[in-house]
């Protein structure tokens, strides 16, 4: 598949120096340039996975810890599998995916209504799915993060977490989650607020 690159505006947070500097420093995080680009165009940026209809995906759901699954909608609206994995949290990273199993009494949601795009903050939300992960395992159950996809919004938030909960750096907490599931690729917006969360929680050491 043949993508194209239309250049956006600066943005208000990007990782320092660019991507040129970020790929530089961060150099495992970056995919090989022949790889498959999606397209951008300037704002107002529809959702990413408007464009990436046809980027890789995994398999509906992926054991990134013991009580931790990231996955794809297709996941989330897989009683069996969700059953099955004995999942009774589910974090919702998307707008428009819905929560099939609201109706079940046992299954606790949260939803972050974020688009996958280079204008959301999705780091303001961190805390709050790191909250939700953490109750979820002082339960004693399972949970479920999941986006359109499993590749972007819920593998930042993800990756947030094993920072947080294993106490890794970004280069360290992303290479443990891409070994359980090697389809992620936050999009560049989304590794800049990783950038952030890191470097803040540096400071709070």
């Amino acid at each position: 598949m043949t993508c194209r690159v239309v250049v956006l505006p600066p943005l208000k947070l990007r990782p320092l120096g660019g991507l040129k500097e970020f790929c530089k420093n961060y150099g495992s995080l970056c995919e090989n340039a022949s790889s498959k680009i999606c397209d951008v165009v300037t704002p107002p940026t529809p959702p990413i996975s408007e464009y990436c209809e046809h980027r890789p995906r995994g398999p509906p759901a992926s054991a990134i810890l013991p009580f931790l699954f990231l996955g794809s909608e297709e996941g989330a609206a897989d009683e069996e599998l969700v059953d099955r994995l004995a999942i009774k949290f589910i974090l919702n990273m998307t707008e428009m995916c819905p929560n099939f199993f609201v109706h079940r009494k046992d299954i606790h949601y949260k939803q972050i209504k974020i688009n996958d795009s280079y204008q959301e903050d999705i780091g303001q939300y961190f805390e709050e799915a790191v909250r939700f992960i953490d109750e979820a395992r002082a339960n004693g159950t399972r949970v479920l993060v999941h986006c359109h996809a499993g590749v972007s919004r819920s593998a930042t938030v993800t990756v947030a977490y094993v920072m947080k909960h294993l106490g890794l750096s970004l280069n360290d907490a992303y290479k443990f989650v891409k070994e359980k599931r090697p389809e992620i690729s936050p999009n560049l917006n989304f590794m800049g607020h990783l950038l952030k969360y890191e470097k803040n929680k540096k400071n709070t050491e």
